[in-house]
């Protein structure tokens, strides 16, 4: 659960004690009441087929009831997991990216009024998310607080150069003159255009890959520091995202776009293995590579 100091009373990231428990909940989030009780239950019958681990169980038991306890968390006030929304920058990323890259005259594909506004709405929402992730005050569930809190851990733990630390210290600094255009540019765009109408310079498909390769990045490292023994998870993308897709394109572009948007996602996880100062890989892999299948029907 996510523990309050003593004589806090307002759940925020300054106001918990930050062990391994709580950061494994900011960063991978809380999960479900009926999961909780499911886990639970298993657990339960564990401790009676398997003794001699009943007391690693039962601490596991006792956790999970905490968290069902908790009142901040039965009231919704546990914020989402780290991961939850770098899930949810990578899905309208990637769907408009395959979108676009349509060669047929389909509309999505062209020059129209249509196109612009969803153009402009992707920014605006992939903006609003990413910037969630670089908020620096001291109550802010973001990953830029995290980074902080768990820096010295990862020091200790060797799973990274002194020089990738810096640079990724460095693009966290606010107002930092040696943080990178293009994280300045999009962060600007947020602040300024977005929350204040104040003008900024125009931001830039490559600023976006640029920083969500960057927070890919990031949290790979963090995933390896907190979860050194877990298989790579999962991108839980949409199952229904296509469903209506048939009556507004043909099956040869439907195809098309889910296989681009597959290998455009692929891609950006590819920068979880690399190094951001010398670009060597290192095998890092917190999310599973999603395979492309094509089938034209």
């Amino acid at each position: 659960m996510l523990k309050l100091k003593e004589n806090c009373s307002a759940l925020s990231f300054k106001n918990i004690i930050k062990d391994d428990s709580t950061i494994g909940i900011l960063m991978y989030g809380a999960g479900s009441q009926e999961h909780y009780k499911s886990e639970i239950d298993l657990l339960e019958s564990c401790c009676i087929s398997s003794p001699e681990y009943a007391e690693e169980f039962r601490s596991q038991i006792n956790s999970y009831r905490q968290i069902l306890d908790d009142p901040n968390y039965r009231e919704g006030l546990y914020p989402r997991g780290i991961e939850k929304i770098i899930q949810q920058i990578i899905e309208p990323m990637s769907l408009w990216e395959a979108i676009t890259s349509l060669t047929t005259d389909h509309f999505f594909a062209s020059e129209n009024y249509f196109r612009s506004l969803v153009d402009v709405s992707l920014t605006f929402l992939l903006s609003s998310e990413i910037a969630k992730l670089f908020n620096h005050k001291p109550a802010d569930f973001a990953l830029y607080n995290i980074w902080l809190t768990s820096k010295l851990k990862i020091q200790a733990s060797d799973l990274v150069t002194s020089e990738e630390i810096e640079f990724i210290d460095n693009q966290f600094e606010v107002n930092g003159k040696r943080r990178d255009q293009r994280l300045t540019r999009l962060l600007n765009f947020r602040n300024k255009q977005i929350a204040h109408n104040s003008a900024s310079d125009e931001t830039q498909k490559d600023d976006f890959v640029y920083v969500t390769c960057f927070i890919l990045r990031v949290w790979a490292i963090l995933d390896a520091a907190y979860s050194p023994n877990c298989m790579p998870r999962p991108i839980h993308l949409d199952e229904h995202l296509f469903d209506q897709f048939y009556k507004i394109m043909s099956s040869v572009e439907l195809s098309h776009v889910k296989a681009e948007r597959l290998k455009f996602i692929n891609e950006l996880l590819s920068a979880c293995s690399k190094d951001l100062v010398t670009g060597t890989y290192d095998g890092k892999r917190p999310f599973a590579e999603l395979r492309v299948t094509v089938k034209i029907t």
